[in-house]
């Protein structure tokens, strides 16, 4: 049995038969992030008993829309939310919008979508913010006098409201964004993080690396390795256009790990011909490069060639 809100809460009621209930207790026991959720639900659940007449909410309005688009975006008014007694409004919500949560701690909220669908989130401020599936992002509730200021754990689209006064300011684990008013995507993944520009100017940098920062516009991509501490920049509108990392040092660095650098660096494996090549030490810094012309330099330093093919790029000595 495929398990949602609407199930969920009919458990609370009373209204499941006895194989149901099974299924449901199951579905609680197989993992901690379903009885998390369960147990949330059930706080909020007893919570809107108490307040019936907090929120109305009109259910066949927002379950037509629901049978419009299966894969319709889901929106959360957060400021609506906070300001009818946060606990209650948080149940009612779910109701419509789905399988996501939502905390409320020392006035700052934390919402995480467990859903496969994009969820829409209005801020405080009306910036809209697209959250992916399995995405968090966290933020004080009505923001603070000079700074709009969230934090992200995965991906999510962007829409900031203008405030020249006020920017808008993104962390992740690795990076930070700073706007005035834009719109783009951005994502943290395993060993990177990508922003991608839709409209405006974004700053983008990774934390503590002020070799590092950059002033992106419509139609730049910026990937910044988390490892290597290098970023990336390219603009997916100029075809011809390929990625060039802002700042990358090597100090007496061997050319076997260089060339792994470079293979993660740039997606596209870069090989020794002679395995004993690698012992080579190379002491460059490229600034707003591309990998051959990354490679150009390192064959001049060292007296190699290489030769390029679709699959690989070949390092071998010198004739």
């Amino acid at each position: 049995m495929k398990m949602n809100t609407e199930i969920l809460t009919d458990y609370l009621n009373g209204k499941c038969d006895i194989e149901t209930k099974k299924s449901i207790q199951r579905w609680i026991k197989e993992d901690s992030k379903h009885e998390s959720y369960f147990n949330e639900l059930t706080l909020y659940w007893n919570a809107k008993n108490e307040r019936k007449n907090a929120i109305h909410v009109d259910a066949d309005k927002a379950y037509r829309k629901i049978r419009q688009d299966k894969r319709v975006k889901r929106t959360i008014r957060l400021q609506q939310l906070i300001k009818h007694a946060a606990v209650i409004a948080i149940i009612m919500a779910t109701t419509i919008i789905g399988y996501y949560s939502t905390k409320l701690i020392n006035n700052q909220t934390l919402i995480t979508n467990w859903e496969e669908v994009d969820q829409e989130i209005i801020l405080p401020d009306d910036s809209k913010v697209l959250l992916a599936g399995g995405s968090s992002i966290e933020f004080h509730n009505n923001f603070s006098k000079k700074v709009r200021a969230v934090r992200l754990a995965g991906e999510a689209f962007f829409d900031i409201e203008r405030n020249p006064e006020k920017p808008f300011i993104i962390s992740t684990n690795f990076t930070q964004t700073r706007v005035l008013g834009t719109s783009f995507w951005l994502s943290e993944i395993e060993d990177r993080t990508i922003i991608k520009v839709k409209s405006g100017v974004v700053e983008f940098k990774g934390f503590n690396s002020n070799a590092n920062i950059i002033q992106l516009h419509k139609g730049d991509i910026a990937k910044f390795n988390h490892t290597q501490k290098v970023l990336l920049i390219h603009n997916e509108i100029d075809p011809t256009n390929k990625f060039k990392v802002r700042h990358l040092s090597f100090e007496k660095k061997p050319l076997k790990q260089i060339c792994s650098d470079l293979s993660k660096l740039f997606e596209q494996p870069v090989l020794l011909e002679d395995p004993t090549l690698g012992k080579r030490l190379l002491t460059a810094t490229f600034e707003n490069e591309g990998l051959e012309s990354i490679l150009h330099s390192m064959c001049f330093s060292l007296d190699l060639d290489f030769d390029i093919t679709e699959k690989q790029i070949l390092l071998k000595a010198r004739n």
